[in-house]
């Protein structure tokens, strides 16, 4: 029986982007690690951003492509105001409440299929749907859609949904940029964004490819109402009228954290959208 130090390394590729807003900067948050194999792990299957080698990983860069998605239904409840609105302030986990989406897959129901941004909305519709006869193939796969990672509070947690490079997507997605940094505009609110990271060795060679789907872009927040200054004649006297100034400060990046303010939504935690 050969030894553990025989099996090699796996590799794999950690790809993270946060929920884009209007205007603000996208950075994804990409890594390569590996794993000392160990040989019961020979046997069991490789997700396409993963693969066994020899050796840890060589020296290696970034490569990364964006595209924008088709305009998508967020929530099938006529009475969701997210229907018609992509304000971070109804997009909040706690807006509606019930900050998990789901999908509704029974296949007797009119809503079969129906996708909905919380589960408040699902009662309210469920409320309103019907019995559906239909004859489905036993074969046929019945493709659920969980965006509960999409809206958790943890910054561990996934906030898209995962392709491998080889994944099948028969949605239209049109190519945007190649940068490393990418800011979302005005046409892109509604749609998702897909980032596909591919790790290139120093020799040209790709070692690792891995694309990920954002949530929806949020439109961008309304700007604060504006102030007017206020002009005091003889105050530097010291003898006109007292008034007190009220000055607000942007946290520091470091303190913005989910530690801190965990009822607060991720993506509004960072420095961008700050």
């Amino acid at each position: 029986m050969s030894s553990g130090k025989d099996c090699g390394y796996t590799w794999h590729l950690s790809l993270r982007v946060d929920r884009p807003v209007e205007g603000c900067n996208m950075r994804p948050h990409a890594y390569m690690y590996s794993k000392k194999l160990d040989e019961r792990d020979l046997d069991k299957p490789m997700p396409p951003y993963s693969k066994r080698a020899p050796h840890q990983p060589t020296q290696h860069e970034f490569h990364f492509r964006w595209f924008r998605g088709p305009m998508q239904e967020p929530c099938a409840f006529s009475g969701c105001p997210r229907r018609t609105s992509f304000s971070p302030h109804d997009w909040s986990s706690y807006a509606l409440g019930g900050g998990c989406g789901l999908q509704c897959i029974s296949t007797q129901s009119s809503l079969y299929k129906a996708n909905f941004c919380n589960s408040n909305c699902f009662v309210q519709a469920w409320k309103t749907q019907y019995t559906v006869r239909r004859n489905l193939p036993h074969d046929e796969e019945i493709e659920i859609e969980d965006d509960c990672r999409a809206d958790s509070s943890s910054p561990t947690l996934m906030s898209y949904n995962d392709f491998g490079a080889s994944a099948e997507d028969n949605e239209e997605w049109i190519e945007i940029s190649q940068d490393g940094v990418f800011a979302t505009a005005a046409e892109d609110v509604g749609r998702k964004i897909k980032v596909e990271c591919t790790a290139v060795g120093l020799d040209g060679e790709v070692l690792l490819r891995r694309a990920v789907k954002t949530d929806l872009v949020l439109s961008r927040a309304p700007d604060p109402i504006k102030r007017n200054i206020v002009t005091m004649k003889g105050a530097a006297t010291g003898n006109g009228a007292r008034f007190r100034v009220i000055t607000y400060n942007i946290l520091a990046e470091i303190y913005a954290t989910q530690q801190m303010y965990p009822y607060c939504d991720f993506w509004a935690l960072s420095w961008d959208y700050r």
